[in-house]
């Protein structure tokens, strides 16, 4: 049996740093490079990302919570991977057609559509959508199915989604797909800072459930709307710029609101410790672009991507994904989170079920 190491915050989320790292370094380097990387396992990856929500959001990691140990973590993270593949596949018949050239080869050739970038945003436009339900929503209305009914549905509800985004939006002409791409990844960042850095605040402060849907869906969606706009017009900054920026910001609010628990929350009175909170998260944008722009410093583009696109990559896929495997599916392995009993609370809202935040 696995001996399991108590320790406080800060102190747990630092040790997570140990999985987290070389996961990153695995996704986002060891594929052959990192443009092999971006063009490859970026849109897989993606496309992984609806399914580890659901196992870890709405199923509660079954199937593998039926066997021992640490094997749970191993079977559901097989599961996801497995799953990723499978749903690019889905996506390149949405797209265009199934090629599995196109699936493991990063520049296919003639009569084959490589799968970055023209997947991602029917991938990201899928993964907003399932957390849109879960964050914001609150998984209403099919919550309150049997558990593995629930995740199936929740799921095929955001393909749909997701998929009609697509097919409107970008096949209909309305927004280029970068820009497309942009919105959604902005939309992400919106969903992350409240609803997981921030504890729900302060959309939890409405106790009625549909006002505090509603609400949610609007504070979300507009915010991101004229964020967007503002990016794009105001400052004029390129759709890769606001997609690696807004990748940058879900990436640290995850850090600080999974990895760390959002822990001085529980230190200060509640307006010091959220605004310490969302100075944390500005921080580690600031910190995880900087870095990250400076891990592919002087690297040669091929034509179609820059360091923005990687960036925006390494942090979504990189980062993101490595903190959701580590706090959701291995549940911080080996490291338990020890309740502190010195904690001075803040406004008693819960977080989301499911965010990783206590």
């Amino acid at each position: 049996m696995t001996h399991h190491i108590r320790l406080r915050q800060p102190a747990a989320g630092a040790a997570g740093l140990l999985f987290v790292l070389p996961v990153f370094l695995v996704l986002v380097f060891a594929a052959g490079g990192a443009e092999t990387a971006l063009r490859v396992v970026g849109p897989v990856a993606t496309f992984g990302l609806p399914t580890v929500a659901m196992i870890a959001f709405w199923w509660d990691d079954w199937p593998g919570t039926g066997l021992p140990g640490e094997w749970s973590a191993v079977t559901d993270t097989v599961m996801a991977l497995v799953a990723a593949v499978l749903f690019t596949l889905l996506g390149q018949a949405v797209i265009d057609r199934v090629d599995v050239t196109a699936l493991v080869h990063p520049y296919p050739g003639p009569g084959h559509t490589a799968i970055w970038p023209a997947t991602l945003p029917l991938a990201a436009g899928v993964f907003t959508a399932m957390l849109q339900l879960t964050l914001v929503g609150e998984g209403f209305p099919v919550r309150h199915l049997p558990r593995a009914a629930a995740g199936v549905t929740a799921l095929t509800l955001c393909w749909v989604v997701g998929a009609a985004g697509y097919l409107l939006v970008v096949r209909g002409h309305l927004m280029e797909p970068g820009a497309y791409g942009a919105w959604l990844t902005v939309i992400g960042a919106w969903q992350v800072v409240p609803y997981v850095a921030l504890r729900g605040w302060p959309i939890t402060l409405i106790r009625r459930p549909h006002l505090r849907r509603l609400t949610g869906n609007l504070v979300v969606l507009g915010g991101a709307s004229l964020t967007y706009l503002v990016a794009r017009h105001g400052a004029a900054w390129p759709a890769t710029r606001i997609t690696a920026i807004a990748g940058c910001a879900v990436a640290g609010s995850l850090l600080v609101g999974m990895l760390f628990d959002s822990w001085i929350l529980d230190r200060l009175r509640p307006a010091s410790g959220r605004a310490t909170v969302l100075g944390a998260v500005v921080s580690a944008t600031a910190v995880i672009y900087g870095l990250l722009r400076l891990c592919v410093a002087g690297h040669v583009w091929r034509p179609g991507a820059n360091t923005d696109d990687w960036i925006a990559f390494a942090a979504l896929n990189g980062i993101g994904l490595a903190i959701i495997l580590h706090v959701a599916i291995w549940h911080r392995w080996p490291v338990t989170v020890a309740e502190d009993k010195q904690t001075r609370g803040t406004d008693g809202a819960a977080a989301p079920a499911g965010t990783g935040a206590n």
